[in-house]
């Protein structure tokens, strides 16, 4: 019989699997760090289409919408950081609260992978006015959320960055800053 009809023996069989396993192992690390770099960008746009969202509502609208921390995804809360969800609303009384006449526009559940997510000047609410222009719980208008990995290694974080019109970006690192 021909050999070449037989398919593999079982040492090349091994042979083989042996060394995929030793590769595989050998190339984890950098997959873990690719999945947490990946991870932060997702969730950075995750927070910049909500920001983008409430933005264009309070335009369109012409009223004042609001971005909450919320738990339960039902209502907001003081506690916590916003890697925990958050809650897009028609905030008609401008208080940074979910009242029951209020609509939820958007809800974002918790972040998954053990993320940080912070905003020194927006600790509980970010809200748009009517002409697109922003405002927080912190009084500044300007801001930037941190997305930080759960190792903190700031070359994977990512920053949302809102300017004086309210305009949201996402950059890549997070600069100066230090993630918690």
């Amino acid at each position: 019989m021909d050999r070449r009809t037989l398919g593999f023996t079982l040492l090349e069989m091994l042979v083989t699997l042996m060394l995929l396993a030793v590769l595989t192992a050998a190339a984890a690390p950098s997959f873990s760090g690719l999945l947490q770099s990946n991870l932060a960008a997702a969730h950075a746009d995750a927070l910049m289409t909500s920001l983008t969202l409430a933005r264009s509502e309070a335009i369109k609208r012409n009223l004042r919408v609001t971005l909450c921390k919320s738990a339960d995804g039902a209502s907001c809360t003081t506690e916590g950081d916003w890697a925990q969800g958050w809650l897009v609303f028609v905030d008609r009384d401008s208080d940074g609260v979910l009242d029951p006449d209020e609509g939820v526009l958007r809800m974002q559940a918790v972040l998954s992978g053990k993320f940080t997510l912070t905003n020194r000047n927006a600790r509980n609410w970010y809200a748009y006015r009517p002409d697109g222009s922003a405002a927080s719980s912190g009084g500044l208008v300007t801001g930037t959320f941190r997305v930080c990995p759960p190792d903190g290694n700031v070359a994977r974080a990512r920053r949302v960055v809102t300017n004086i019109t309210g305009r949201p970006q996402v950059w890549a690192g997070i600069g100066t800053l230090s993630c918690p």
